[in-house]
């Protein structure tokens, strides 16, 4: 009897590290597992289609490149897959620890696990370094080179939630923190960095995410200049289109480098290059940044616009598997 009770109250003392106290025979696995699904965004997949979108455009590139075997293209395909979801996650999850007190006072954010008290910051900090693990376990499955640069990914994400605090343009380490995986999956494939290739790359989806953080951003307008934190929609909030227009055309631009760059065809042009054109010159026509649910809205879109992207690569690359 004396065991059983001290192994129920061993239990409770773990159960009340993770999720705020109650009684232990009110807990269901529902009631333990939701909020951390809430805390990695599960239930809101396109960010992670976002973080995925850069390690298959780079790993797609580079197969077109090197004429990599459709076996070793799918293998690291699923890895890219598995690590995008757990960087995200991972990101998500220390986002909502150093944000917890801002996230209180934004109407989007106030019920966050984190903020809202569902998940203590002890539980969330040990929760954090085992999602940390597994990226590092996955890492290990590629290069050395790729390996090093994999691991690069926790000091971009873990600075990103501070910039608001020191700077109107977190967006601007958002856009290496997020598009980091395009450089990983590349080099991957070749062991190596082509700057020829990268570097535009790189630009290129940068500006994306200029374009599509910024958009998200301003959701949150109204909340971050009270509380007075930073953001690239409260610093251009008087000339946001002609900015989001530059940065598309950044990112068009840059893809018609790279596809040049890496002697593609004509399904990269029409489909990647000149799908995003047309993609995002109507998502400039219709947004309306005054609206936060039509913000939300075109920054799914974005989301999907990937697979428009990703397409015509992909097209370049099985054309290329048959032609062999």
């Amino acid at each position: 009897m004396y065991f059983a009770i001290k192994i129920q109250s061993l239990v409770q003392h773990y159960t009340d590290f993770f999720i705020i106290m109650k009684p232990l025979s009110q807990y269901t696995i529902v009631d333990i597992i939701w909020p951390y699904a809430q805390l990695i965004r599960f239930d809101k997949p396109r960010g992670t289609l976002l973080i995925f979108w850069p390690f298959a455009y780079g790993l797609t590139l580079a197969a077109y490149a090197g004429k990599t075997k459709p076996l070793d293209f799918f293998y690291l395909l699923l890895n890219f897959m598995l690590w995008a979801f757990l960087v995200r996650s991972t990101a998500c999850t220390i986002n909502d620890i150093f944000d917890r007190n801002i996230d209180r006072h934004v109407e989007r954010t106030k019920l966050r696990p984190v903020a809202s008290g569902q998940i203590t910051v002890p539980a969330a900090v040990a929760f954090s370094l085992f999602q940390a693990l597994l990226c590092i376990a996955l890492f290990s499955r590629v290069n050395t080179l790729a390996y090093y640069y994999g691991l690069g990914f926790f000091p971009l994400i873990t600075i990103y939630p501070l910039m608001k605090r020191v700077t109107n343009w977190p967006q601007a380490w958002l856009g290496v923190a997020a598009n980091w995986g395009a450089l990983v999956a590349w080099i991957a494939v070749h062991g190596t960095v082509n700057l020829h290739i990268c570097l535009p790359l790189m630009v290129g989806l940068w500006g994306w995410s200029m374009l599509y953080d910024t958009i998200y951003a301003c959701q949150d307008q109204k909340d971050d200049a009270k509380i007075g934190v930073g953001s690239t929609a409260l610093a251009m909030q008087n000339s946001l289109i002609p900015f989001l227009s530059c940065c598309a055309m950044v990112f068009i631009a840059s893809l018609a480098v790279v596809g040049k760059s890496n002697n593609h065809g004509l399904s990269f042009f029409i489909l990647t290059v000149g799908g995003a054109a047309v993609a995002l010159f109507w998502q400039l026509r219709c947004v309306d940044l005054a609206s936060p649910t039509n913000c939300a809205q075109h920054f799914k879109n974005n989301a999907k616009l990937g697979y428009l992207v990703w397409s015509g690569m992909l097209i370049d690359y099985a054309l290329q598997v048959f032609q062999y």
